[in-house]
């Protein structure tokens, strides 16, 4: 009987995934603790175990290796509140085999429960990983900020994370302003190549009579005008990355050159006789479909597979509205030194709209609406108009109706911000000052629209007419004291 640990200090968790796994035929044990995991662990190995990052007395993945030298055969699920590219990176530092986002579907752990009992020892857990992913556990090179948690995007970082380790070639597939370069860029600063060079370019911006000079280099005399040697982009990724953008795109010729320099590292400059050896790995991208360019005859066939050895596929930001208000507000910290707040009403415009150039077209509407608000939150009003058609208006603020409700919505957060200025919004207790300030108003505006009748004031303000009296007795002026005077 196979034999499943859970660590994990949410008892909730461990009560539903031990009766869901019990009754599926395998033995479960539970621990509260790093030490107590630890403990069982070296008393009775498990085949597999679920082992949550925060704990109460250690990191989860920080764990992972007195884990392993305890039960050197088993397979570690890493569960996490927080999936991003630095935990996806640190959980296959960590020799894991898969990591897990909460909120967790049982469905979902058990199928990578499945896939851990039957396979054998996992790669990701040979004893001689590269140095990438250790170094990244370390906190080394920053990569590039991916923002997002998804569950389109968990995948995604796991196989950054993974890509990261190896050195096979790997296509990133993705709509225009997904983050292809970005997720290229990342997979380079987390391997073992992050001192080389990170060179992009995009195939499809280059004219096609200057692919291939420009991919390959060309020598003195190989044209009119090459007066002096020139390396190209291949050369100047020695020792690093080189990232084709829309690989898609080449022309037949460079097609080829690509293939050849895949086969066997080599670069022949234009009009040169003699080949140059290069240390340089291709991460590539496109937004078409390369199958269907292979079949159509667009897009040689053995260049795509030697170039998708490792496929990503990149989510479109529709799929994942999620992260939308998430990126919003990153794009907001990174544009501005004192980010404004971003409103309920705009943020619900941003979630309906259909995002149709993706991360890219979500991060310039929020350097638009920078642009235009002087003061105070990023309301609908600063979206640009297409956001504030049919779409953008389709989510707004709950209870209204179309531009109309999304313009009430903006007045009321215009006017609580001037509320909260007006209280010295500064200073600690400003919700007391706030509060007591908004009552004052509403019920001397509600006494003077009844006309100074009490039981109609508290029936308009939904406030029983005795606690609008004690109110107003506690509102109103007191007498100054008396001089003594006759």
């Amino acid at each position: 009987m196979a034999h499943l640990l859970i660590i994990d200090d949410e008892a909730s968790i461990c009560y539903a995934f031990r009766r869901y796994f019990e009754a599926r035929g395998l033995r479960v044990s539970v621990a509260a603790t790093a030490r107590a995991g630890l403990d069982v662990c070296r008393r009775d190995p498990p085949d597999v175990a679920l082992v949550d990052v925060c704990l109460p007395d250690a990191d989860g993945i920080g764990l992972l290796a007195d884990l392993r030298q305890a039960a050197p055969a088993a397979r570690f699920l890493v569960i996490t509140a927080f999936g991003t590219l630095e935990t996806a990176t640190r959980a296959v530092a960590g020799e894991a085999f898969d990591y897990l986002v909460k909120p967790l579907d049982l469905a979902r752990v058990a199928q990578a429960v499945t896939q851990a009992l039957e396979s054998g020892q996992s790669d990701l857990a040979d004893a001689t990983a590269p140095a990438a992913a250790t170094h990244a556990a370390r906190g080394g090179t920053q990569a590039p900020q991916l923002v997002g948690a998804a569950p389109a995007m968990q995948e995604v970082y796991k196989q950054i994370a993974w890509a990261a380790r190896s050195e096979a070639a790997v296509i990133v597939v993705g709509a225009t302003g997904t983050g292809k370069e970005l997720t290229a860029q990342s997979i380079h600063d987390l391997s073992p190549r992050r001192a080389g060079p990170f060179v992009a370019v995009n195939c499809g911006a280059l004219p096609e009579s200057l692919v291939e000079s420009e991919l390959f280099g060309y020598a003195r005399g190989a044209f009119s005008g090459a007066v002096s040697d020139k390396p190209g982009r291949f050369e100047t990724a020695h020792g690093g990355t080189l990232f084709l953008d829309e690989v898609g795109d080449l022309p037949p010729a460079a097609q080829v050159k690509l293939l050849r320099f895949l086969d066997t590292q080599q670069v022949d400059r234009l009009g040169s006789l003699s080949s140059r050896a290069l240390d340089v790995r291709i991460v590539a991208a496109t937004h078409r479909d390369l199958a269907e360019a292979v079949a159509a005859g667009a897009f040689r066939q053995d260049l795509y597979y030697r170039l998708a050895v490792i496929v990503i596929h990149l989510p479109p930001l529709r799929d994942r509205r999620a992260d939308i208000t998430v990126l919003a507000r990153h794009f907001l910290a990174a544009l501005s030194p004192s980010p404004p707040a971003l409103s309920a009403a705009a943020a619900a415009c941003l979630e309906a709209w259909p995002w149709p150039g993706n991360v890219r077209e979500l991060r310039n509407v929020m350097q638009h609406a920078l642009a235009v608000c002087s003061t105070g939150p990023i309301l609908v009003s600063h979206l640009p108009p297409a956001l504030r058609g049919p779409h953008g208006d389709s989510g707004g603020a709950a209870g209204s109706g179309g531009a109309t409700g999304a313009a009430r919505q903006d007045a009321l957060e215009a006017a609580l911000a001037a509320v909260a200025e007006a209280c010295d919004w500064r200073r600690p207790g400003v919700h007391t000052r706030a509060v007591e300030a908004l009552e004052r108003y509403l019920i001397r505006r509600a006494m003077a629209d009844a006309g100074g009748h009490q039981i109609e004031a508290a029936e308009h303000l939904g406030m029983h007419r005795n606690t609008l009296r004690r109110k107003l007795l506690e509102d109103r002026p007191q007498d100054p004291p008396a001089s003594g005077h006759a």
